[in-house]
């Protein structure tokens, strides 16, 4: 599994691992808990404390503390991101029981080990040098039993007990490694490779021992082998996976099998703590990683996985609508995927050419044979298939449009209501209101439904004519700091100062736009975390290329004909709830980054120094060379307006004798002017480009 540069601490979260029966409660709340309200400085002390003496001498001294102060600041920021499950409780604790299985006793005196249980679609894991795991919803959504899980979570701890996130960090840093300087990424990767070999094997050791069967091991890998060669078969000029920072799957089930070979009459337990339990907890990580995917904007990988699922459970209609949702973002984002081959229109056939390897997409329709290179399951699991019917007598479809009407049936034939929204939503433009009605009205004449405001407003076109003239500047980061060369070292986190630095330039800004509203974006975690995410979501949005919310980019079809432009909130209807919580019909998102220039000073003093610098002395500096780069995005849902506005500028030099503070405000502005004529002219264009094609 992948290792990502975080490290987590907690403290006094303790557990009990009795063999009591658990129950399936879940008791949502907004805001983040104070176990995850840790400061940042906690964590860097905590992790520094962990590091060997002998490497915070000489050259290591400062380089020790930078790694431990940076883990404090990713730390600090990940687990208030408000997607860690706070309301989970028993799905945490059964994790860790089955993590407690496999630990070493040597490890089972840390108290800083926890696994928590990320919400994110995506089949990963990853443990911080901290003691902190990180399991992703969708990688138990994908295993099949305990001692796969285990078998990861063996993997991810070896990592931790090898302390190979600071290894990586120091060598990466000073560029020593076995072979020589590392002047090229060959050699990093190598060293990488090597640390992973190593956490599989120590990890295949912990799993013999731990009464968990070894196929676990064998299963993580022959999971990750196929989503390699998934990923290559939608390459378009690859042939072979190459090594980068992992060894490829193949040549680590070699090493496994030259393992098994000497230990396969060991334990063959797939479940220790509960079997019952962990089929409960999957079902519902399916349905979660399935919402995750869809609002982190994966709507293919989404998609693929819905199929999975659906095979397996075809009556089931949760996953029908995935299915719908899915195809419907798809075709949105680009209409001209209704008329190409569900499934394997993203998918490469290798051929030779006079003799020469080429690749073309692939033409067959998924239904035309059972080809596990593409379908999403293994071999191993098809025996499970309930949904054969696919593949037996006539096709019930090929392309995306006719796979959205098969679903839709079997929608409707399953009572799924969200499927008659979803319906509706992918019936767009003017000449087709009529028909978008008809299904908005039998979706609205359900009692039990999710989203009858927006499907009213919807009907009676007012989704955005009833939005106010106004604007909401979101604030989303915020960076000072000292550079030297490439360098930058951040002064501490604008969240934790207790100075209020940016009133002042808030109410500078207020007074020169009063028809804006100003909003620190970190503010928002404290007190709605759902709003938060929102915004987080809608900020990624401006910065997706795959997205083009521009009027007249991407005309919309739904077999009914072509029309006019994207639109946000039939993107994803839950984005125009945010609009009329704030009382806004245009939200941007502004990230400044302010850097001080000094020169190089290596010693632990001056970073400590510069670190804890006060906010505004260190904008009240005169007589030094400082820059100030700002970035200003928006999403507008204004009628017949372009979407996506994106003023990028470039970075500014400033004046060198003047302090920063009446600088920044300056900057900030004309900034915020640049981003209003970027706007302008863009609808110009719009305008103009509408004006030749009514020629």
């Amino acid at each position: 599994m992948k290792i990502i540069f975080l490290l987590l601490f907690s403290f006094a979260y303790l557990f009990s691992y009795s063999q009591e029966s658990l129950k399936i409660n879940r008791t949502y709340s907004d805001t983040i808990p104070n176990r995850l309200r840790i400061n940042s400085s906690i964590i860097r002390d905590h992790v520094y404390s962990q590091i060997p003496s002998y490497s915070k001498k000489g050259k290591y001294e400062t380089m020790t503390y930078t790694f431990a102060d940076k883990v404090g600041s990713q730390v600090s920021n990940l687990l208030t991101q408000g997607k860690v499950y706070t309301d989970w409780a028993e799905l945490e604790l059964y994790v860790n029981r089955i993590l407690l299985q496999i630990m070493p006793e040597e490890l089972k005196k840390d108290t800083s080990i926890h696994a928590y249980i990320y919400k994110d679609g995506a089949v990963n894991a990853f443990m911080t040098p901290s003691g902190q795991f990180i399991v992703n919803i969708g990688l138990i959504s994908r295993c099949n039993d305990e001692a796969t899980l285990a078998a990861v979570l063996a993997h991810e701890l070896a990592h931790y007990y090898k302390q190979h996130s600071l290894k990586s960090y120091i060598q990466s840093e000073l560029g020593n490694f076995d072979t020589g300087i590392a002047t090229n990424d060959k050699l990093k990767n190598s060293m990488s490779i090597k640390q992973e070999i190593e956490a599989d094997s120590i990890a295949m050791n912990w799993i013999k021992n731990s009464n968990y069967s070894l196929m676990g091991v064998l299963k993580t890998h022959k999971m990750l082998e196929r989503d390699q060669q998934r990923q290559l078969l939608r390459l378009e000029n690859e042939w072979i996976l190459k090594h980068s920072t992992h060894p490829l799957s193949k040549d680590r089930v070699t090493n496994f099998y030259s393992f098994y070979k000497k230990n396969k009459n060991l334990n063959n337990n797939l479940f220790l703590i509960n079997e019952e339990l962990f089929n409960k907890f999957k079902e519902l990580a399916k349905k979660e990683s399935l919402k995750f995917l869809l609002d982190d904007v994966q709507y293919y990988e989404c998609l693929e996985l819905a199929f999975k699922f659906h095979l397996m459970d075809p009556d089931n209609q949760t996953y029908i609508y995935f299915l719908m949702e899915s195809i419907r973002k798809i075709c949105y984002i680009n209409n001209d995927t209704w008329d190409q081959n569900f499934i394997t229109n993203r998918y490469y056939d290798t051929v030779r050419v006079q003799g020469v390897k080429r690749k073309h997409k692939v033409k067959k329709g998924l239904f035309d044979d059972l080809d596990f290179n593409i379908l999403p399951i293994s071999q191993e699991e098809a025996k499970y298939i309930k949904a054969r019917f696919y593949w037996e007598g006539q096709n019930k479809f090929k392309t995306y449009n006719e796979a959205f009407e098969f679903y839709s049936s079997v929608g409707k034939a399953l009572n799924c209501k969200e499927c008659i929204l979803t319906n509706a939503l992918s019936i767009t433009g003017d000449k087709n209101v009529e028909l978008r009605n008809k299904y908005l009205k039998e979706y609205l004449s359900y009692k039990d439904i999710d989203k009858r405001d927006f499907a009213e407003n919807l009907k009676e076109d007012k989704c955005v004519t009833n939005l106010p003239k106004k604007k909401l500047l979101i604030f989303s980061d915020f960076f000072a700091g000292i550079r030297q060369g490439n360098n930058r070292i951040p002064i501490n986190n604008l969240s934790e100062d207790t100075t209020n630095t940016l009133n002042y330039i808030f109410d500078s800004l207020k007074t020169t736009y009063p028809e804006r509203d100003f909003i620190f974006l970190p503010d928002i975690k404290s007190s709605n975390i759902s709003d938060y995410k929102l915004f987080v979501a809608l900020e990624n949005l401006t910065f997706n290329n795959m997205i083009s919310l521009a009027s007249g980019a991407a005309g919309e079809k739904r077999i009914y004909g072509k029309i006019n432009n994207v639109k946000l909130h039939i993107l994803e209807p839950n984005y125009l709830n945010l609009y009329r919580k704030y009382g806004v019909n245009e939200i941007e998102f502004l990230n400044c980054f302010y850097t001080e220039s000094r020169k190089k000073d290596h010693s632990l003093e001056f970073y400590k120094n510069t670190r804890d610098i006060n906010y505004q002395d260190f904008f009240k500096r005169e007589k030094c060379t400082k820059s100030i780069h700002v970035i200003i995005t928006s999403l507008r849902i204004i009628k017949g307006k372009r979407l996506k506005i994106r003023a990028f500028g470039k970075e500014e030099s400033m004046k060198f004798k003047e302090p920063s503070y009446n600088q920044i405000i300056s900057e900030l502005r004309y900034k915020i002017r640049y981003k209003e004529k970027v706007a302008r002219e863009n609808d110009n264009r719009d305008e103009e480009y509408k004006r030749r094609l009514l020629k």
